[in-house]
């Protein structure tokens, strides 16, 4: 086979430092199209971005030229930069370290994309540590809180992605552990637990 072919969806889940509740409108709606562009621009394609005061989601197509981590190095450090520049409420803006990055089928993309937009409407009833600990479950991920509570789950990189295989992962920073985990859909997934 001559070419490479690649068609990975991923649903990305970070917050800000602290959790601390700084993105509101009219920033937040400029924020997410930020979020967006930046991802564009870097050949993965955004399809929706969302998120409540204190976290953001993405659902975008991992491009094949892109590592993840790269990835959200560079979502991360423009548009902490680009909001820092909407004011001074926004001198001490910081994305938390870690981040939580999910394999989404392509049968449930719709779905992800109406959870996303409707993130206003679910925080109403449930907190970002809630959530995340939802989507932890779902994908069937183990995870420690700690005596930090689920502080501790953001300060590291959690990542579920189906059917791809890193090769070199020994220039990233700290220990890589490798779990062979059952998915539902019968396919084995690489989980990548980074710790900082």
């Amino acid at each position: 086979m001559g070419q490479s072919l690649v068609k990975n969806y991923l649903h990305i889940v970070f917050s800000t430092k602290y959790r601390q509740e700084l993105i509101h409108p009219p920033v937040e709606q400029e924020l997410h199209a930020y979020l967006g562009s930046v991802c564009n621009d870097l050949g993965c394609q955004s399809i929706i971005v969302g998120g409540y005061t204190d976290h953001v989601h993405i659902l975008c197509r991992l491009s094949q030229k892109i590592a993840l981590m790269k990835l959200l190095e560079e979502v991360k450090s423009h548009s902490s930069k680009w909001i820092k520049t909407k004011g001074s409420a926004y001198e001490n803006f910081y994305w938390q370290n870690g981040y939580g990055a999910f394999s989404v089928n392509l049968s449930q993309v719709d779905r992800v994309i109406f959870y996303i937009a409707n993130q206003h409407h679910h925080h109403a009833k449930k907190t970002f540590q809630d959530e995340y600990r939802s989507i932890l479950k779902k994908y069937q991920m183990e995870y420690d809180e700690g005596m930090y509570g689920i502080d501790i789950l953001m300060a590291r990189s959690l990542t579920v992605i189906n059917i791809i295989v890193l090769e070199n992962q020994h220039h990233y920073y700290g220990r890589i552990f490798k779990y062979h985990i059952k998915m539902s859909f019968k396919f084995y997934c690489l989980f990548y637990q980074l710790l900082l």
